[in-house]
């Protein structure tokens, strides 16, 4: 009997581990696509100041949006003479029509195609000249697409092969005991004993593992060893796979364990 308790427990922890290594890959890549939305910045260039101004107000409000700077010409004109010592032309440079630019920086979890028209439609304005690559975010929510679609079919899977490998162990094992619990009834052993090792066994067997899995994250979180966090409906999920495969292990078994 510990024998069998000893080999579903492995193998569930095995399919909990490799679960939630797939939860954390999701994440991971999901955060980097994010991160490419967010990291580079839309430049928003114009000649007037109040309608960047204005355009700043509009934004600060957007969601989507994480941070918008504003350099004015004067401030642009001294970075270049700074920068490349222009001193000789400082002159032409504070002279020259330079326009004033915002930078607007993008919250990239926050982002997506219905917020990418809003934001490119307040863009629009005729004094407004834009410098962005709509395409390479449409890339970025194509590749986010699929990635949401290839983790909830691998998820879909994972499930039915969890259901279908924790009921046919519970089955397997329940059988091999028959002669056991023959012998033992036979004896005069104690009435309904047999469906409270079943349920004793179940919970070893199926939910320690993933009672260590859960606490084995929490303490890399606590440690940070880990950073990047698994919603804990994924843990929820797992756990109600290993619920209702017990109890349909259960009602299988429900003339044995009497």
């Amino acid at each position: 009997m510990k024998k069998s308790i000893v080999i579903q427990s492995i193998v569930i922890l095995l399919i909990l581990v490799t679960w939630n290594f797939i939860h954390l890959g999701y994440k991971l890549q999901k955060q980097a696509y994010f991160e490419k939305i967010s990291e580079v910045p839309i430049l928003v260039f114009s000649q007037n100041s109040e309608i960047l101004d204005s355009l700043k107000t509009q934004l600060s409000f957007a969601g989507y949006v994480s941070k918008i700077e504003i350099e004015t010409k004067t401030e642009i004109a001294e970075k270049l003479i700074s920068k490349y010592e222009l001193n000789s032309i400082k002159s032409v440079l504070e002279n020259h029509s330079l326009p004033d630019v915002m930078k607007v920086f993008l919250e990239g979890e926050n982002f997506d195609r219905a917020r990418k028209e809003e934001l490119l439609l307040m863009l629009s304005g005729t004094d407004l000249k834009t410098e962005c690559n709509p395409e390479d975010w449409n890339i970025l929510f194509d590749k986010i697409d699929f990635l949401d679609k290839s983790y909830q079919v691998i998820n879909i899977m994972i499930i039915i092969f969890t259901f279908f490998i924790t009921v046919f162990m519970q089955i397997h094992f329940e059988y091999k005991q028959d002669k056991f619990w023959y012998v033992y009834e036979s004896s005069g052993g104690k009435y309904g004993q047999r469906r409270k090792h079943f349920l004793i066994s179940s919970f070893f067997a199926i939910f320690l593992p993933a009672i260590l899995v859960y606490g084995s994250y929490l303490l890399l979180i606590n440690f940070s060893y880990l950073t990047i966090k698994i919603d804990i409906t994924s843990f929820g999920l797992e756990i109600l796979v290993l619920l209702i495969s017990t109890h349909i292990s259960q009602s299988i078994l429900r003339k044995r364990l009497i």
